[in-house]
């Protein structure tokens, strides 16, 4: 008869814990945590950018392969782009959502701006500049 009262209380502590952990999963939705991750992820890729902007101005920005794929891997992406000027483009299907990250060149400084889609979902600061 002392079974009934540790399962009872194994089901109170249990749905306890439900229901502060489940609110917690829309802290951070799946396109969130995809618009993170390429944020992060790309640094070493931006980083190559700027200088090729700083060093050689008006030239096509060139990376190497195994940069986006790692980045690619890193971020989860399945749709990677970088155009001529170094505009980064990232798609995730699992995550229904893409991300623009676009340089500008202003006084010797690169500067970086972001946006995407769902724009709800993008981190803080990201729809200003940033390094």
């Amino acid at each position: 008869m002392k079974i009934v009262p540790v399962l009872l209380a194994c089901a109170l502590l249990g749905a306890g814990l439900w229901a502060v952990v489940s609110p917690v999963k829309d802290v951070w939705p799946i396109e969130k945590a995809f618009f993170v991750g390429v944020v992060q992820n790309s640094g070493p890729i931006r980083e190559s950018i700027s200088k090729q902007l700083l060093h050689s101005p008006g030239q096509q920005v060139q990376i190497d392969s195994l940069e986006s794929k790692t980045l690619a891997e890193k971020a989860e992406i399945d749709y990677l782009t970088i155009d001529r000027n170094g505009s980064l483009t990232a798609f995730s299907k699992k995550a229904g959502a893409i991300i623009l990250l676009s340089p500008t060149v202003s006084v010797g400084q690169v500067k970086w701006r972001c946006s995407g889609f769902p724009s709800d979902r993008l981190p803080i600061g990201c729809s200003r500049q940033e390094n």
